[in-house]
């Protein structure tokens, strides 16, 4: 049978004793063995248990296909239910499981875990209609689902972080559990049991200041504020910063000031169509960005991304400074602004 999305996690901590075979597959492989082993500790706590916990590679079972029917075979000598972990993303692995689950005979809860999977895969076809199987695709965390691992991570460690710095957080994790749950208990850490995470502890801890320090750059020339500029320049010359980024984020500033403004023109709000941008502009950024759709006509819009490109080439075949090149488009931009105020 195949688990449904919203009932995986019970699924996860009570699977019943009358399953056999769990077939954990999909294109997020950590979320895969993160859940491979939240379904194995509930069968067995102690996942260092040898006696109760084995392990088997693809390649062990293309080495010894007998090892698997010996493994979920075995009793454990200290007592209760064995656990069996195979990976098997090829089709011989597949075939070797599926035939195992014509007759699923054994105690031991093997739990099978797989790549993505299509729907003529010989495993797929063997345990989706078996009584003694289960089925649970993994796909990459949605915002709900991220939301949730950010609350679970947080709450182990009793850290707080408003909601503006959960957002950007989640903003900035990727496609893969493992990894995501990892670069959580890197910020968990980073504020320490109790403790609170701000929005620069965040940046710092997700080795992302560069990125804030070029959106603060890109914002400050798009507002026409020379003061901000002037001040983000001097530090984007003294981290290194490497000019084609800034011009590139100018780029992409513009085009998503250019998709939300022909949203404010069919009527929506400023804030819906700020929402509808992925992501989302960012909580600190709201206000210069509702501003810049004010101040900005498609039109101009138009023209400023012409001096970004523009800037662009000249960095690429032109032989002048790259900086230089950057620093006048950034300031072009602003003068733009300031004339669109």
């Amino acid at each position: 049978m195949k688990i449904a999305r919203g009932k995986v996690d019970g699924f996860l901590r009570n699977p019943g004793d009358d399953l056999k075979i769990a077939l954990i597959h999909g294109p997020d492989r950590g979320l895969g063995r993160e859940r491979a082993e939240t379904l194995a500790g509930s069968v067995c706590p102690d996942l260092g248990d040898p006696f109760r916990v084995a392990r088997l590679s693809e390649e062990e079972l293309k080495a010894d296909p007998r090892r698997l029917a010996d493994e979920v075979s075995a009793l454990a000598m200290t007592g209760g239910r064995r656990v069996v972990i195979a990976e098997a993303d090829g089709e011989p692995a597949g075939r070797l499981v599926a035939e195992m689950a014509e007759t699923p005979d054994w105690d031991a809860l093997l739990i099978v875990v797989a790549g993505n999977l299509t729907p003529r895969s010989a495993l797929r076809k063997a345990l989706e209609p078996s009584a003694a199987a289960a089925v649970v695709a993994c796909y990459a965390d949605d915002d709900a689902t991220l939301a949730r691992l950010i609350d679970q991570v947080f709450g182990t460690w009793k850290v707080t972080a408003g909601r503006e710095v959960r957002e950007y957080i989640a903003e900035r994790l990727g496609g893969d559990r493992l990894a995501s749950r990892g670069e959580l208990e890197k910020l968990a850490l980073f504020a320490g049991e109790g403790g609170e995470l701000g929005i620069g502890d965040a940046a710092a801890a997700l080795g992302d200041s560069a990125a804030l320090s070029i959106d603060d750059l890109v914002h400050a020339a798009a507002s026409g504020d020379f003061a901000a500029l002037e001040k983000q320049l001097r530090r984007a010359r003294d981290d290194g910063l490497a000019p084609v980024s800034i011009i590139r984020a100018a780029q992409r500033h513009f085009q998503r000031l250019q998709l939300a403004r022909a949203q404010v023109d069919d009527g929506k709000s400023p804030a819906h169509a700020m929402k509808s941008l992925r992501p989302p502009v960012m909580f600190m950024f709201e206000d210069r960005f509702r501003q810049q759709l004010n101040r900005w006509s498609p039109a101009r819009i138009a023209g400023a991304m012409d001096m970004a490109v523009e800037a662009e080439l000249e960095c690429k075949s032109t032989g002048l400074p790259a900086e230089a090149v950057c620093e006048r488009a950034m300031l072009r931009i602003a003068r733009a602004a300031r004339r669109g105020s």
